[in-house]
Protein backbone atom coordinates (compact mmCIF):
# COMPACT_ATOMS: atom_id res chain seq x y z
CA UNK A 1 0.00 0.00 0.00
CA UNK A 2 1.22 3.50 -0.82
CA UNK A 3 1.84 5.92 2.00
CA UNK A 4 2.07 9.69 1.53
CA UNK A 5 3.81 12.53 3.33
CA UNK A 6 4.55 16.21 2.86
CA UNK A 7 8.28 15.73 3.51
CA UNK A 8 10.83 12.95 3.13
CA UNK A 9 10.95 12.50 6.91
CA UNK A 10 7.21 11.96 7.17
CA UNK A 11 5.06 11.13 8.92
CA UNK A 12 3.81 8.84 6.15
CA UNK A 13 0.08 8.12 6.15
CA UNK A 14 -1.60 5.09 4.58
CA UNK A 15 -3.51 6.07 1.45
CA UNK A 16 -5.29 3.15 -0.25
CA UNK A 17 -6.94 5.61 -2.65
CA UNK A 18 -3.47 6.72 -3.80
CA UNK A 19 -2.64 3.12 -4.73
CA UNK A 20 -5.73 3.04 -6.92
CA UNK A 21 -4.99 6.32 -8.71
CA UNK A 22 -1.38 5.31 -9.32
CA UNK A 23 -2.64 2.00 -10.73
CA UNK A 24 -5.08 3.82 -13.01
CA UNK A 25 -2.16 5.51 -14.78
CA UNK A 26 -0.48 2.14 -15.22
CA UNK A 27 -3.56 0.31 -16.50
CA UNK A 28 -4.49 3.17 -18.82
CA UNK A 29 -1.02 3.07 -20.36
CA UNK A 30 -1.25 -0.69 -20.94
CA UNK A 31 -4.64 -0.34 -22.67
CA UNK A 32 -3.77 2.66 -24.83
CA UNK A 33 -0.43 1.21 -25.98
CA UNK A 34 -1.94 -2.12 -27.06
CA UNK A 35 -2.94 -1.95 -30.76
CA UNK A 36 -5.29 -4.89 -30.21
CA UNK A 37 -7.35 -2.73 -27.86
CA UNK A 38 -6.84 0.76 -29.27
CA UNK A 39 -6.38 1.21 -33.00
CA UNK A 40 -4.55 4.06 -34.67
CA UNK A 41 -6.87 7.07 -34.76
CA UNK A 42 -8.81 5.98 -31.69
CA UNK A 43 -8.72 7.52 -28.23
CA UNK A 44 -9.27 6.06 -24.79
CA UNK A 45 -11.05 8.69 -22.71
CA UNK A 46 -11.33 8.17 -18.94
CA UNK A 47 -13.08 10.61 -16.64
CA UNK A 48 -12.89 10.23 -12.87
CA UNK A 49 -14.93 12.26 -10.41
CA UNK A 50 -13.14 12.73 -7.08
CA UNK A 51 -14.20 14.41 -3.82
CA UNK A 52 -11.20 16.76 -4.20
CA UNK A 53 -8.58 16.90 -6.95
CA UNK A 54 -5.53 17.12 -4.64
CA UNK A 55 -2.75 14.73 -5.85
CA UNK A 56 -5.05 12.84 -8.25
CA UNK A 57 -3.44 13.95 -11.53
CA UNK A 58 0.06 13.59 -10.08
CA UNK A 59 -0.52 10.01 -8.90
CA UNK A 60 -2.05 9.02 -12.25
CA UNK A 61 0.92 10.60 -14.03
CA UNK A 62 3.37 8.69 -11.81
CA UNK A 63 1.62 5.42 -12.68
CA UNK A 64 1.84 6.19 -16.40
CA UNK A 65 5.51 7.18 -16.21
CA UNK A 66 6.63 4.05 -14.38
CA UNK A 67 4.78 1.81 -16.84
CA UNK A 68 5.86 3.46 -20.10
CA UNK A 69 9.14 2.30 -21.65
CA UNK A 70 12.25 4.42 -21.25
CA UNK A 71 13.84 5.93 -24.34
CA UNK A 72 17.31 4.97 -25.52
CA UNK A 73 19.94 5.45 -22.83
CA UNK A 74 23.19 3.56 -23.07
CA UNK A 75 24.57 1.66 -20.09
CA UNK A 76 27.72 0.83 -22.07
CA UNK A 77 28.87 4.33 -21.25
CA UNK A 78 32.45 4.04 -22.51
CA UNK A 79 31.38 2.90 -25.99
CA UNK A 80 28.62 5.50 -26.15
CA UNK A 81 30.95 8.35 -25.18
CA UNK A 82 33.62 7.18 -27.60
CA UNK A 83 31.04 7.55 -30.40
CA UNK A 84 30.09 11.11 -29.38
CA UNK A 85 31.81 14.23 -30.61
CA UNK A 86 33.34 16.55 -28.02
CA UNK A 87 31.00 19.50 -27.56
CA UNK A 88 27.88 17.30 -27.64
CA UNK A 89 25.23 17.97 -25.02
CA UNK A 90 25.08 14.86 -22.82
CA UNK A 91 23.02 13.71 -19.86
CA UNK A 92 24.76 11.32 -17.50
CA UNK A 93 23.53 9.54 -14.37
CA UNK A 94 25.88 8.34 -11.65
CA UNK A 95 25.14 6.91 -8.22
CA UNK A 96 25.02 10.44 -6.86
CA UNK A 97 24.20 12.87 -9.66
CA UNK A 98 22.21 13.58 -12.80
CA UNK A 99 24.37 15.84 -14.96
CA UNK A 100 23.54 17.77 -18.13
CA UNK A 101 26.55 19.42 -19.74
CA UNK A 102 28.84 19.67 -22.74
CA UNK A 103 30.90 16.55 -23.17
CA UNK A 104 34.56 17.51 -23.62
CA UNK A 105 36.06 14.07 -24.19
CA UNK A 106 37.81 11.14 -22.54
CA UNK A 107 41.25 11.12 -20.98
CA UNK A 108 42.13 7.54 -20.16
CA UNK A 109 39.55 6.32 -17.65
CA UNK A 110 38.25 9.82 -16.91
CA UNK A 111 35.63 11.81 -18.73
CA UNK A 112 34.99 15.53 -18.78
CA UNK A 113 31.35 16.54 -18.35
CA UNK A 114 30.95 19.62 -16.18
CA UNK A 115 33.88 18.25 -14.19
CA UNK A 116 36.10 15.19 -14.20
CA UNK A 117 34.55 11.75 -13.51
CA UNK A 118 35.81 8.20 -13.51
CA UNK A 119 34.20 6.45 -16.47
CA UNK A 120 33.24 3.64 -14.11
CA UNK A 121 30.99 6.00 -12.13
CA UNK A 122 28.65 6.50 -15.11
CA UNK A 123 25.54 4.32 -14.97
CA UNK A 124 23.76 5.69 -18.07
CA UNK A 125 24.44 8.32 -20.71
CA UNK A 126 22.44 9.88 -23.52
CA UNK A 127 23.18 12.57 -26.08
CA UNK A 128 20.58 15.36 -26.00
CA UNK A 129 19.75 16.86 -29.37
CA UNK A 130 17.17 19.49 -28.42
CA UNK A 131 18.06 23.10 -27.61
CA UNK A 132 17.40 23.18 -23.87
CA UNK A 133 18.69 26.68 -23.12
CA UNK A 134 20.64 25.52 -20.04
CA UNK A 135 23.64 23.33 -20.69
CA UNK A 136 25.31 23.25 -17.27
CA UNK A 137 23.14 21.47 -14.71
CA UNK A 138 23.94 19.05 -11.93
CA UNK A 139 21.33 17.70 -9.51
CA UNK A 140 21.32 15.01 -6.84
CA UNK A 141 20.11 11.69 -8.24
CA UNK A 142 16.97 10.51 -6.40
CA UNK A 143 17.31 7.16 -4.66
CA UNK A 144 15.66 4.10 -6.24
CA UNK A 145 12.02 4.32 -5.05
CA UNK A 146 10.25 1.73 -2.94
CA UNK A 147 7.51 1.15 -5.53
CA UNK A 148 6.95 1.11 -9.26
CA UNK A 149 8.77 -0.67 -12.04
CA UNK A 150 12.26 0.78 -11.34
CA UNK A 151 12.34 -0.86 -7.88
CA UNK A 152 11.35 -4.19 -9.40
CA UNK A 153 14.48 -4.39 -11.51
CA UNK A 154 17.76 -2.66 -10.61
CA UNK A 155 19.68 0.51 -9.94
CA UNK A 156 20.69 0.45 -13.60
CA UNK A 157 17.08 0.63 -14.77
CA UNK A 158 16.44 3.54 -12.42
CA UNK A 159 19.49 5.27 -13.92
CA UNK A 160 18.11 4.65 -17.42
CA UNK A 161 14.76 6.07 -16.30
CA UNK A 162 16.41 9.27 -15.04
CA UNK A 163 18.72 9.54 -18.04
CA UNK A 164 16.14 8.94 -20.77
CA UNK A 165 12.64 9.00 -19.25
CA UNK A 166 9.44 8.05 -21.10
CA UNK A 167 8.25 10.74 -23.47
CA UNK A 168 4.81 11.91 -24.48
CA UNK A 169 2.95 12.78 -21.25
CA UNK A 170 1.36 16.14 -20.51
CA UNK A 171 -0.63 17.47 -17.57
CA UNK A 172 -3.00 20.30 -18.40
CA UNK A 173 -3.71 22.33 -15.28
CA UNK A 174 -2.73 25.30 -13.16
CA UNK A 175 1.06 25.07 -13.19
CA UNK A 176 1.67 26.19 -9.62
CA UNK A 177 -0.97 23.80 -8.27
CA UNK A 178 0.35 20.81 -10.23
CA UNK A 179 3.94 21.49 -9.13
CA UNK A 180 2.81 21.80 -5.51
CA UNK A 181 1.13 18.39 -5.75
CA UNK A 182 4.28 16.91 -7.24
CA UNK A 183 6.25 17.97 -4.16
CA UNK A 184 4.48 15.27 -2.09
CA UNK A 185 6.45 12.18 -1.05
CA UNK A 186 5.32 8.60 -1.51
CA UNK A 187 6.54 5.24 -0.27
CA UNK A 188 5.35 1.65 -0.24
CA UNK A 189 4.51 0.13 3.10
CA UNK A 190 6.62 -2.88 4.06
CA UNK A 191 9.37 -2.39 1.44
CA UNK A 192 13.05 -1.57 1.81
CA UNK A 193 13.33 1.06 -0.93
CA UNK A 194 13.45 4.80 -0.44
CA UNK A 195 10.58 7.31 -0.35
CA UNK A 196 10.36 9.34 -3.55
CA UNK A 197 8.90 12.70 -4.46
CA UNK A 198 6.18 12.40 -7.05
CA UNK A 199 8.06 14.93 -9.17
CA UNK A 200 11.02 12.51 -9.36
CA UNK A 201 8.72 9.98 -11.05
CA UNK A 202 6.78 12.44 -13.20
CA UNK A 203 9.86 14.60 -14.04
CA UNK A 204 8.10 17.83 -15.05
CA UNK A 205 9.81 20.12 -17.52
CA UNK A 206 10.79 23.07 -15.34
CA UNK A 207 13.75 25.44 -15.19
CA UNK A 208 17.13 24.42 -13.83
CA UNK A 209 16.80 20.65 -13.89
CA UNK A 210 19.10 18.12 -15.51
CA UNK A 211 16.34 15.71 -16.57
CA UNK A 212 12.70 16.16 -17.52
CA UNK A 213 9.86 14.44 -19.37
CA UNK A 214 6.33 15.64 -18.59
CA UNK A 215 4.96 18.89 -19.96
CA UNK A 216 2.91 21.02 -17.56
CA UNK A 217 0.64 23.23 -19.66
CA UNK A 218 -1.67 26.00 -18.51
CA UNK A 219 -5.20 25.64 -19.94
CA UNK A 220 -5.38 29.43 -20.17
CA UNK A 221 -2.32 29.48 -22.43
CA UNK A 222 -3.97 26.84 -24.62
CA UNK A 223 -7.23 28.75 -24.82
CA UNK A 224 -5.46 32.06 -25.58
CA UNK A 225 -3.36 30.50 -28.31
CA UNK A 226 -0.11 31.09 -26.41
CA UNK A 227 0.67 27.37 -26.39
CA UNK A 228 1.14 25.45 -29.61
CA UNK A 229 -1.48 22.76 -30.20
CA UNK A 230 0.47 19.52 -29.99
CA UNK A 231 0.13 15.77 -29.99
CA UNK A 232 1.07 13.62 -27.01
CA UNK A 233 0.88 9.96 -26.07
CA UNK A 234 -1.22 10.75 -23.00
CA UNK A 235 -2.79 13.86 -21.49
CA UNK A 236 -4.19 14.31 -17.99
CA UNK A 237 -6.67 17.16 -17.57
CA UNK A 238 -6.60 18.44 -14.00
CA UNK A 239 -9.89 20.14 -13.16
CA UNK A 240 -12.81 21.75 -14.99
CA UNK A 241 -10.86 24.56 -16.67
CA UNK A 242 -8.36 22.08 -18.05
CA UNK A 243 -11.04 19.67 -19.28
CA UNK A 244 -12.61 22.44 -21.36
CA UNK A 245 -9.39 22.57 -23.40
CA UNK A 246 -9.50 18.86 -24.26
CA UNK A 247 -10.33 19.57 -27.90
CA UNK A 248 -7.07 21.51 -28.28
CA UNK A 249 -4.73 18.62 -27.45
CA UNK A 250 -4.44 15.31 -29.29
CA UNK A 251 -3.49 12.03 -27.64
CA UNK A 252 -4.46 8.34 -27.79
CA UNK A 253 -5.10 8.54 -24.03
CA UNK A 254 -6.98 11.30 -22.24
CA UNK A 255 -7.76 11.22 -18.52
CA UNK A 256 -9.96 13.91 -16.99
CA UNK A 257 -10.03 14.62 -13.25
CA UNK A 258 -13.31 16.21 -12.15
CA UNK A 259 -13.21 17.89 -8.74
CA UNK A 260 -16.59 17.62 -7.00
CA UNK A 261 -15.57 20.16 -4.36
CA UNK A 262 -15.81 22.86 -7.05
CA UNK A 263 -19.30 23.92 -8.06
CA UNK A 264 -18.84 23.70 -11.82
CA UNK A 265 -20.91 21.33 -13.95
CA UNK A 266 -19.19 22.25 -17.21
CA UNK A 267 -16.60 19.46 -16.97
CA UNK A 268 -19.21 16.73 -16.44
CA UNK A 269 -21.28 18.19 -19.28
CA UNK A 270 -18.26 18.16 -21.59
CA UNK A 271 -17.55 14.49 -20.79
CA UNK A 272 -21.21 13.58 -21.38
CA UNK A 273 -21.21 15.32 -24.77
CA UNK A 274 -17.94 13.63 -25.71
CA UNK A 275 -19.28 10.21 -24.69
CA UNK A 276 -22.48 10.71 -26.70
CA UNK A 277 -20.52 11.52 -29.84
CA UNK A 278 -20.45 8.01 -31.28
CA UNK A 279 -18.20 6.47 -28.63
CA UNK A 280 -17.99 2.88 -27.45
CA UNK A 281 -18.54 2.60 -23.67
CA UNK A 282 -16.03 0.53 -21.69
CA UNK A 283 -16.32 -1.24 -18.35
CA UNK A 284 -13.35 -0.07 -16.27
CA UNK A 285 -13.16 -3.21 -14.14
CA UNK A 286 -13.44 -5.55 -17.16
CA UNK A 287 -11.71 -3.63 -19.95
CA UNK A 288 -9.12 -1.71 -17.94
CA UNK A 289 -8.72 -4.06 -15.00
CA UNK A 290 -9.33 -1.14 -12.64
CA UNK A 291 -11.86 -0.56 -9.87
CA UNK A 292 -12.21 2.95 -8.43
CA UNK A 293 -11.65 3.52 -4.72
CA UNK A 294 -14.53 4.49 -2.47
CA UNK A 295 -15.89 7.94 -3.28
CA UNK A 296 -14.52 7.98 -6.84
CA UNK A 297 -16.73 7.57 -9.91
CA UNK A 298 -15.41 6.67 -13.34
CA UNK A 299 -16.59 6.72 -16.96
CA UNK A 300 -14.47 5.25 -19.76
CA UNK A 301 -15.06 5.03 -23.50
CA UNK A 302 -13.25 4.52 -26.77
CA UNK A 303 -13.83 6.94 -29.64
CA UNK A 304 -12.33 8.30 -32.83
CA UNK A 305 -9.93 11.16 -32.28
Amino acid sequence: MLTLAETEDGPFVEAPWADKLYDLGSQAFKFSSDPRRLSSGEQLFIAISVPVRHLAASLIAAGWMTSAPVSNASTDCFSALMAMRPGSLVRMVTDHYVILDKYLGLDGDRLSLGGKFQIGSALAVKQIHEDVGHAHMRMAAPAVPSFGRPRAKSTIEWAQFLCSPPEGLAIIGARSTVLEDLSAWASAEGTTGSPVRLRDLVLPRVANVATWATEIISPRNLADGNEEIRSFEAVIFDGATAIKSAELVYAPLAIAVIDRSVMDDSAAEFVTQRRNRGSEPLLPDVDLGWRPPSGVEVVAFRSQR
